[in-house]
């Protein structure tokens, strides 16, 4: 996975295309096809007009019935205070964030997270930054990961790596739907 990013992040990808991971949970990755990238660029976009305009409908149309997002969890001081207080207490542990806490139901994400994520800076960077797409298929089901450069190295001080991105959509029946954001690093 890692190997990935690092040749995303360098534009690698180009030089080894058609390029494929196998790993050993059984999925694999590879760079989505011309064809494949058309499809998942007219939901992205219709994705990121939806959380800029904050219409709840469409959302609740995009996204999947909960979103795996683990900076979510903390994302208000309201969050972080209820984490820190069950770390402090000994009732929380890190592998309790991913048990209980990491999956945001939709409505919880749509109302609360979306609006803090998808401000204005955001989306500036989301429609107008390097932006990679990645076909993903576990068990059996697609998945496209959408990597999106949110910081450029060196951004914000010398010697500073950068940041990116990333999007999981789920293929359902009705399309493909949003089930993971994540960042790198």
């Amino acid at each position: 996975m890692k190997l990935i990013f690092f040749l995303l992040s360098f534009g690698i990808y180009s030089a080894v295309f058609p390029f494929m991971i196998i790993c050993s949970s059984g999925s694999f990755y590879r760079i989505a096809s011309s064809e494949e990238k058309k499809d998942i660029e007219k939901m992205w976009v219709r994705f990121i007009d939806a959380a800029e305009k904050k219409d709840q409908n469409l959302l609740k149309m995009l996204i999947d019935d909960s979103v795996l997002c683990y900076f979510c969890i903390e994302n208000t001081r309201a969050e972080a205070d209820e984490v820190a207080s069950l770390r402090n207490d000994g009732r929380l542990f890190e592998s309790d964030l991913y048990e209980k806490k990491i999956r945001i139901p939709a409505d919880h994400f749509i109302s609360e997270d979306v609006p803090l994520i998808f401000n204005r800076d955001m989306i500036y960077r989301l429609r107008n930054a390097k932006t990679h797409y990645i076909f993903r298929k576990i068990s059996g089901e697609k998945y496209f990961e959408i990597i999106v450069t949110t910081t450029e190295p060196g951004e914000f001080h010398p010697g500073h790596e950068g940041g990116q991105h990333v999007f999981q959509f789920r293929q359902s029946e009705s399309g493909y739907l949003l089930t993971d954001i994540s960042t790198i690093p």
